[in-house]
């Protein structure tokens, strides 16, 4: 859950610089994708909901989700602010 928060956020950050030089834009992409993998988000659902963990695979995937739009959210707002 940490990766995917944390590569949110970066990529919230990098908005602006996305913007600026959109030909680094793939390259922000790709970093920040590849750190945050849904195959791992997606594995770990999986062995929950195989443990019989359906209330901690609940919370898992309402915490990654939302802490990563928030994250990505303020992120490119504070980094677009000074655009605005």
């Amino acid at each position: 859950m940490l990766v995917n928060v944390v590569g949110s956020a970066l990529m919230g950050a990098s908005l602006g610089l996305m913007i600026e030089y959109p030909s680094l834009a793939y390259l922000l992409l790709g970093i920040c994708g590849g750190f945050t993998t849904f195959s791992a988000f997606s594995l770990q659902n999986l062995t929950l909901l195989s443990e019989g963990r359906r209330g901690v695979m609940a919370v898992y995937i309402l915490l990654s989700v939302g802490l990563s739009v928030s994250a990505m959210v303020w992120c490119g707002a504070t980094t677009m602010s000074r655009y605005w």
